[in-house]
């Protein structure tokens, strides 16, 4: 006969790899929506993460758009020693400001602190995907 994959562990290789996209550990970082399409990004229904275990706690994330960009919430107690590295592609012309203050976007994505509970992201996309 044929051997199969077990139908669950197809189910926790998916789940993995959609963990992966939108949360995974980095040294004392933690990066987020590394793997999203940039469709998910410019969504009207925008996109969250909810109680995900991590090794710096339990991350809550939401991203919710906004008439010119989109507002990043963090919640769920997930303290990075090294802060959050926010993954937004460049072909959205990501600019991200944190309290104010504008966050440079270095080679890996926007580096916040990691006390950071709402970041701002103004978006350029070429058109809006309703």
């Amino acid at each position: 006969g044929s051997v199969a994959m077990p139908h669950g562990w197809a189910i926790a290789e998916v789940h993995l790899l959609l963990r992966d996209c939108l949360a995974y550990e980095d040294g004392g970082r933690l990066v987020l929506f590394a793997g999203a399409p940039p469709t998910w990004f410019t969504h009207r229904t925008g996109m969250g993460i909810r109680n995900l275990p991590t090794q710096f706690g339990n991350l809550g994330a939401s991203w919710e758009r906004t008439d010119d960009g989109a507002t990043l919430r963090l919640d769920g107690g997930a303290a990075p020693p090294e802060g959050f590295v926010l993954s937004v592609p460049k072909s959205l012309k990501p600019v991200v400001s944190v309290a104010g203050r504008t966050i440079e976007n270095t080679q890996r994505g926007f580096v916040l602190p990691a006390d950071t509970k709402q970041a701002l992201i103004q978006l350029t996309p070429k058109e809006d995907i309703q």
